[in-house]
């Protein structure tokens, strides 16, 4: 399926925040503690959403060419991925790998020759989907703010990925 990539506008974070809190409910709650947990929906909260955007967050949405929304993909600086989610029926359809493919030529112009791929923090489970988007472990698995998390940062170009829909 083809995706439409398209970047925030003011209203979107509704969605945007439903799509975060079905996803974390469905993969992330047992790697986050009490603490995590209440950061994780204070993060989500539309309000903070819709703030970040113009504090150096980058929201970009995949839809279907309907316009239902498939995924989402929100970094910081044009460096951190901060959340990377895609809707339960649109998994292992390319919609996560359309979205990095979106974002890396962006964060190679916004860095130049500096630029050294985008990092984001994986929960564990969450590893082997990112290592096929073209990310390796920075270090070893660990815990902070009551979330249990891995290190990434994606390698060479980022465009080059193992094959397959993610």
């Amino acid at each position: 399926m083809e995706w439409r990539i398209r970047v925030y506008r003011p209203g979107d974070e509704m969605a945007v925040a439903q799509l975060a809190e079905s996803c974390f409910d469905e993969a992330l709650r047992p790697y986050y503690e009490e603490d995590g947990c209440r950061l994780f929906f204070a993060y989500i909260a539309p309000g903070e959403i819709a703030a970040r955007q113009s504090h150096g967050a980058q929201l970009f949405l995949a839809e279907t060419p309907e316009g239902r929304l498939a995924g989402m993909l929100e970094m910081r600086n044009f460096s951190h991925i901060s959340m990377l989610f895609t809707g339960k029926e649109f998994r292992r359809m390319g919609v996560a790998g359309s979205l990095i493919d979106r974002v890396t030529p962006l964060a190679l112009r916004m860095h130049g020759a500096e630029f050294g791929g985008l990092t984001l923090l994986a929960v564990p489970g969450a590893v082997p989907v990112y290592r096929k988007l073209g990310f390796r472990e920075e270090g070893p698995e660990q815990m902070a703010c009551g979330v249990r998390f891995v290190p990434m940062r994606q390698r060479g170009s980022g465009l080059k990925r193992e094959p397959g829909g993610i």
